[in-house]
Formats: structure tokens, C-alpha cells, sequence
């Protein structure tokens, strides 16, 4: 299972970084490694790298800073109207995201 963590608070987000979070720290997703392999098949992490210049992938870990957030929903809109047999998980994506901007934290994939 992969994981995408979002931080609730900025004093979260500083406790991630030294690994002794709270509980109610983080609001989290396991990522299926079925839907992992999708999310790759149908290219949605290479149009997030390409896009905001990251390096999602298997075995790295990555985040997507709040600064990118906006240009990263409007990616997960596009594959939301695309592919939607699969939008429960594309809004799942979606309502982290918009946590993460609220908060002001940011979109952490632990791959």
C-alpha cells in the first residue's frame, strides 16, 4: 500500500519532518497498489511530474507544495472528466488537495 498524508496543521507538518506526529495529525489515503498501477498506466503522475515538476514514482516519496496545489487541481479535474469510472478515487485525490491548500500544509505521497 502506498500512502498520501496530509498534514492538518503547520505544527503537523513540522512534527512529520521529525517523524512523531500526533494522532489527528495527518488525514491519510491508502493508495491501492492496484490503484497505484493505474494512476501510472493512465499517465495521471506523469502529467503531474511534466506538469509541477516532480518525480512521483514507485519507492519515492514526494510532495506537493501548497504553492503547486491549484495547478495540480486543475490535472485531477482533467482526469476526473476523463476517466469516470474511477472519479470516487479522483474526488478522494481531489478532497485531500483541497485540505492540503486550506491548511496550508501540503500533499505528501509516500510511494
Amino acid at each position: 500500500m502506498k500512502t498520501i498524508s496530509v498534514p492538518n496543521s503547520l505544527e503537523a507538518m513540522m512534527r512529520l519532518d521529525y517523524n512523531c506526529c500526533n494522532e489527528g495529525d495527518l488525514s491519510e489515503y491508502q493508495l491501492s497498489n492496484e490503484y497505484f498501477d493505474l494512476l501510472q498506466e493512465i499517465g495521471f503522475f506523469d502529467s503531474l511530474n511534466k506538469n509541477l515538476n516532480l518525480m512521483i514514482s514507485e519507492y519515492e516519496d514526494e510532495i506537493i507544495s501548497v504553492s503547486k496545489i491549484e495547478s495540480a487541481l486543475k490535472i485531477v479535474e482533467e482526469y476526473k472528466v476523463k476517466f469516470l469510472l474511477y472519479r470516487d478515487l479522483f474526488f478522494e485525490i481531489e478532497r485531500l488537495m483541497l485540505l492540503a491548500y486550506e491548511k496550508k500544509t501540503g500533499f505528501l505521497l509516500f510511494f
